[in-house]
C-alpha cells in the first residue's frame, strides 16, 4: 500500500485490487458500455435496483459528507470495514468508483458527484412522504444554531404550530425534537433528512434551501460588570477601538461570522479576537470576567436580558442586526410549510 493510504480507504473503489506479485495497486479494466439514447436507461425496469437499499445511500451520503470512511463511520455508529464493504457493494451494483483514495480521507469522484446530485434527497423525500401521509405525525426535528434565547425558541414553536394549523389538515399536533446543529452545518443534514427544519444565522447562502427570516434584532455590546465602556448609555465605534473581541469558532456559523467581522471593519473597528463561547450566555459571562479588562462581546439584548453580573450597551449607528431565518430544503413539505408561517407572523 502507498505511503499515507488508509486501509479502510483504499478498499473504496472495487476497479482497483491488489496485484498478487507486489504491493502495488493495479487498474482492472472495465468494459466500455456503448453511448444509449438520451434516457434510455431510465426505462429500465424498476426491478434492476432490488440490491440497492436505503442504508447504501445514507453510506454512502455520509462519506460524501465526512470525507473519510472512519468519520462516516464514526457517524453511523457502524464499523470502519462494513462501512468499506457496504461502498464497495454500492460502486460494484452503479458499475463506476464513488471516491477516490486520499493520503488523508477520501475525495468523491466526478461521477460521484452525479450520483450525489441525484440521490442526495431521497432520505429527506422518503420521511416527508411518511409524514405527509401519516394523520399522525409522531415529531418533527428541528435544527437550531447556537445561542439563541429560551423565549425566542418558545416563539418559533408557536410560529410553527400555527403554520400546522393553517394547512387545515386533521391531524395531532407533532412533537418538536430539537438539535444544536451549527448554521453551516445544517444545509447538508437538511437535504439528507437527518433534520426537517432549520432555525439559522444569517446570511446564509444555500440554493437548495428556501429560507424564510423570522427575527431581526439590534446588536449591542456586552461586557463585565465595571467595564468604563458600560458608564455611558451608548458605545460609539470610535470607543471599541484598542477593544478585544470575545469570538467563537467561526466554522459555526462562516457566513455570518464573516459578515460580521466585514461590517466592524467598515465602522472602523478591527479587533483583535479573543476565543471563547459565544452562544451560551453563562460561559460567555465568566469567559468576560475572567478575560482582560479591555474584552468585550457583541450580542442582541435578548441573549443576555434576565443574567446579573453583566453590562449590555447599544451600539450608535450605524446599527449592526442579528436576522434569524427558517430554513427548509425546496420542494419539500416542509418548505410548504414555511410559507404558511409567513402568512401566521
Amino acid at each position: 500500500m502507498a505511503p499515507g493510504h488508509r486501509a479502510d480507504d483504499r478498499m473504496l473503489c472495487p476497479l482497483y485490487e491488489q496485484s498478487g506479485r507486489s504491493n502495488m495497486s493495479v487498474a482492472v479494466s472495465m468494459p466500455v458500455q456503448a453511448a444509449s439514447p438520451a434516457g434510455a436507461d431510465l426505462l429500465e425496469p424498476i426491478s434492476t435496483l432490488d440490491d440497492v437499499d436505503i442504508r447504501h445511500i445514507r453510506y454512502f451520503l455520509a462519506v460524501a459528507r465526512c470525507g473519510s470512511v472512519s468519520a462516516a463511520a464514526t457517524e453511523l455508529n457502524v464499523s470502519q470495514p462494513s462501512l468499506s464493504q457496504q461502498i464497495i457493494r454500492l460502486e460494484r451494483r452503479v458499475g463506476f468508483c464513488l471516491f477516490n483514495r486520499k493520503p488523508r480521507g477520501v475525495e468523491i469522484t466526478s461521477a460521484g458527484l452525479a450520483f450525489l446530485k441525484g440521490v442526495e434527497h431521497i432520505p429527506h423525500e422518503i420521511r416527508a412522504a411518511m409524514a405527509a401521509a401519516s394523520p399522525h405525525r409522531s415529531a418533527i426535528t428541528i435544527g437550531i444554531c447556537g445561542g439563541i434565547p429560551y423565549a425566542t425558541l418558545s416563539d418559533v414553536s408557536e410560529m410553527i404550530r400555527q403554520s400546522i394549523l393553517s394547512e387545515g389538515r386533521p391531524c395531532a399536533m407533532p412533537r418538536f425534537q430539537l438539535k444544536s446543529i451549527a448554521s453551516s452545518n445544517q444545509g447538508a443534514l437538511l437535504r439528507v433528512g437527518d433534520i426537517d427544519l432549520g432555525i439559522v444565522r444569517m446570511p446564509l447562502t444555500d440554493p437548495s434551501l428556501t429560507i424564510v427570516p423570522f427575527s431581526v434584532e439590534d446588536m449591542g455590546v456586552v461586557m463585565a460588570t465595571g467595564h468604563p465602556l458600560g458608564r455611558s448609555d451608548i458605545v460609539r465605534w470610535a470607543d471599541l477601538r484598542g477593544q478585544r473581541l470575545l469570538w467563537g469558532d467561526p466554522f459555526n456559523d462562516q457566513e455570518a461570522s464573516r459578515a460580521l467581522l466585514t461590517a466592524f471593519r467598515h465602522r472602523g473597528w478591527d479587533p483583535m479576537l479573543e476565543s471563547g463561547d459565544i452562544h451560551r450566555p453563562e460561559l460567555t459571562i465568566q469567559t468576560l470576567h475572567n478575560a482582560p479588562d479591555d474584552t468585550v462581546a457583541v450580542c442582541p439584548r435578548s441573549t443576555f436580558r434576565d443574567y446579573p453580573n453583566i453590562q449590555w450597551r447599544p451600539l450608535a449607528g450605524p446599527a449592526i442586526t442579528e436576522s434569524l431565518a427558517f430554513a427548509a430544503v425546496t420542494g419539500t413539505r416542509y418548505a410548504s410549510l414555511l410559507g404558511h408561517v409567513t402568512d401566521t407572523t
